[in-house]
């Protein structure tokens, strides 16, 4: 209890102090009352609580983008910031990111749902969720649509193919966490216990990082370097969790 109301004050302390918009007030809203609803409802209503729990990652998503756009309203920032990012493309990736965080979460949660008992082998529908991160593709599908009549991109309908260039990043993290699904799940079809369960779901966690990790570096796509970002982005990851194993053995999964 003490460390969530910690975190609660935390975040709202950094809210009040960087003067972040109604937005980011009401999308972090949004995500406490779902963290809460969670907790009540979860073991009432357990379809309930897959729903939740993806939309308590995916508003969270949101919640970041709005933190950002804010920064990017500093005096200055576009140099820091040299990107078209939070503009109306930098919106449509959110929205998408947002809707495939929270359909892959949901699968996740129901993927660790029980696990505790888990005994008998998964069918292969167990392989669907490796489909969701891809709910990203919306945005080169829909975005030409929407950014036809503005000058700052002057994009036609024939144009897919360079939003889906621009998104590369994106869609590079998304089928590396497709990958690290099915790789993860792949052992389940047969009967299993809580151990080779509760491995699963640690390995689909580490999918979801590296497809968050796809939309961190998208603002660089403009530099040649980008793949370079993502790679130094990933190992550093990898470096601090191999360090909190190694000093911290308690601590469990990702």
């Amino acid at each position: 209890v003490r460390a969530r109301a910690v975190c609660l004050v935390a975040a709202c302390a950094v809210g009040a102090v960087a003067g972040f918009g109604p937005v980011w007030w009401g999308l972090s809203a949004l995500t406490v009352a779902c963290i809460f609803s969670y907790d009540r409802l979860k073991e009432k209503f357990p379809r309930t609580g897959f729903v939740l729990m993806g939309l308590c990652r995916g508003l969270s998503v949101l919640a970041g983008h709005s933190a950002a756009a804010w920064a990017m309203s500093w005096p200055g920032a576009v140099w820091f910031f040299p990107f078209f990012y939070f503009d109306a493309f930098g919106l449509a990736v959110a929205f998408a990111m947002a809707l495939a965080v929270t359909l892959y979460v949901g699968g996740l949660t129901a993927l660790g749902a029980g696990e505790e008992r888990a005994v008998g082998g998964l069918p292969r529908s167990r392989y669907v969720p490796a489909l969701f991160p891809f709910a990203v593709l919306a945005v080169p599908a829909v975005f030409p649509f929407v950014a036809k009549d503005d000058p700052l991109y002057q994009v036609s309908f024939d144009d897919v193919f360079w939003c889906c260039q621009l998104m590369s990043t994106v869609l590079f993290g998304a089928a590396l966490c497709a990958a690290a699904w099915c790789a993860a799940v792949r052992p389940l079809g047969v009967p299993h216990g809580p151990e080779e369960r509760g491995d699963a779901v640690g390995a689909a966690i580490d999918g979801l990082m590296l497809f968050q990790l796809g939309a961190v570096v998208l603002p660089f796509v403009q530099y040649a370097e980008h793949g370079a970002v993502f790679v130094a982005l990933a190992v550093s990851c990898a470096a601090v969790r191999f360090l909190f194993e190694f000093f911290e053995p308690s601590v469990k999964s990702s």
